[in-house]
């Protein structure tokens, strides 16, 4: 794998960056957004929300009244045709009823054999009102949706915000691996020119095996600790590219400076923790979930009451079945109505599934609390690991300075025959140790901005 180049190097302590920008810079906030932007958990996240999103459509489309159409046809088996008094005729006048029969009168004498219709045909047209529904359940449905939606959108800003902390926490540990090969490599330089200064002092007799050997083994160690900071730096590199889902050949530049001093954390703790409880997406995630559990409970708690509904239905048969007697004809006929009805095995369970949804109400609220309690604490360490590492800083650069100077003192000696190699060395050591602990330091406080960052809610 190619591995990122870094502008990170140790002279005194780092190397400024350059001033002019180049089109593969990278910096911790472009790391942060190209991991947001290529995230698998975001697009997961995008996915639930669009799919509260058609609940949401599912629920408004609860206040349309149901219109169902159907089509039937039937064939029915023959049959003897029916008939009133074995199939004779009924004799029937034109006289108005309770009247004598005069001779006036005019008779007729109608079959009584009713026709059979064995093909039968219906096109029906029912519209369903849920009246009830629209008081009780529907507008609670569509708010209990409307709050999950917005616990969807507010999970998915929490993803997003955990996404570019980490990206950005991936990219400080790149830069650290980077760094601390700086350092080691600086560390062989040093040794390097330690002991040739004390093989060729050993030529003629002015350093003993001894001293060679322990410069050696101190050149070694250092030559270990450039081997492991660089697979330190393919480890936190192969990480970074994960994160931002990009190539293993892509080439970038590191280009945060480490050197630039940050300005002091502004605002107390107090303020911190307002911002957080103010702005966690979290915490509004579940406040909306909340919400919709309790609109839930309202919903199942209209399956206690009584439901009416409004009807109506249109029917088109051949022969229509509200015709009589039947004929082979198409007619149209309709009705309308009101329905009341009630279920007490559904109210039963209605009235258990209500507490079922009281309790999940109450545990989302006990959980709600837990996560206000967390989020103070964790805003808490986060400043006040971004102060501790302010005053790190103050006392690592100081560490380094004086390690500077103390080794440029004991070489100067070394150099002149004043001092003993053991003691050059242990100055080497010590400017290797302090140049870490200012490098940790620098990035240590940028890791904890960034987590304080995402504490707090900010992008």
């Amino acid at each position: 794998m190619k591995q990122l180049s870094t502008i990170l190097s140790f002279a005194a302590l780092l190397t400024m960056k350059s001033a002019y920008a180049q089109p593969n810079d990278l910096t911790a906030d472009i790391a942060a957004s190209r991991a947001v932007a290529t995230s698998n958990v975001v697009k997961t996240d995008q996915a639930k929300l669009a799919a509260a999103a058609a609940r949401v459509d599912a629920a408004w489309d609860a206040y349309l009244p149901k219109l169902t159409l159907s089509g039937r046809y039937t064939r029915l088996s023959p049959i003897d045709q029916p008939s009133i008094g074995g199939g004779g005729s009924l004799v029937v006048t034109n006289a108005p009823p309770g009247t004598l029969v005069g001779t006036n009168a005019l008779f007729a004498a109608p079959p009584l054999a009713f026709p059979v219709v064995l093909n039968q045909y219906v096109a029906q047209a029912s519209l369903l009102i849920p009246l009830s529904d629209y008081a009780f359940r529907i507008y609670q449905s569509h708010q209990a949706s409307l709050s999950g939606l917005e616990a969807e959108k507010w999970s998915g800003r929490a993803t997003t915000l955990q996404i570019a902390s980490n990206g950005r926490v991936a990219y400080y540990n790149a830069v650290r691996a980077h760094g601390a090969v700086q350092v080691a490599k600086t560390a062989v330089t040093q040794t390097d020119a330690h002991l040739a200064v004390l093989r060729a002092r050993a030529a003629v007799g002015e350093a003993t095996p001894a001293d060679v050997a322990r410069v050696n083994a101190q050149h070694a160690a250092a030559e270990l600790a450039v081997v492991q900071s660089e697979s330190l730096v393919i480890v936190t590199e192969a990480n970074l590219r994960k994160l931002m889902h990009v190539a293993d050949d892509a080439a970038f530049e590191l280009a945060e400076d480490l050197a630039a001093e940050l300005p002091k954390l502004p605002g107390d703790l107090k303020s911190y923790r307002a911002a957080a409880l103010a702005k966690r997406p979290e915490l509004k995630a579940i406040d909306a979930q909340i919400a919709a559990s309790e609109w839930s409970t309202e919903v199942v708690s209209a399956a206690m009451l009584p439901r009416l509904d409004g009807v109506a239905n249109l029917t088109y048969g051949n022969p229509n079945p509200r015709i009589f007697p039947q004929t082979s004809a198409w007619n149209t006929t309709w009705d309308v109505g009101l329905t009341l009805s009630w279920s007490p095995t559904e109210a039963l369970i209605a009235s258990d599934q209500k507490k079922v949804s009281k309790a999940s109400t109450a545990a989302l609220k006990s959980t709600r609390d837990q996560l206000d309690d967390a989020i103070t604490l964790e805003v808490t360490t986060a400043v006040t690991r971004v102060r501790e590492m302010e005053a790190a800083i103050v006392a690592t650069g100081a560490e380094r300075r004086a390690a500077e100077i103390a080794y440029a003192a004991r070489k100067a000696q070394f150099d002149a025959g004043t001092t003993t190699s053991a003691l050059l060395i242990d100055a080497e050591a010590d400017l290797t140790r302090a140049r870490l602990n200012e490098l940790n330091a620098r990035v240590d406080l940028r890791i904890a901005r960034a987590e304080l960052r995402r504490a707090t809610g900010e992008a």
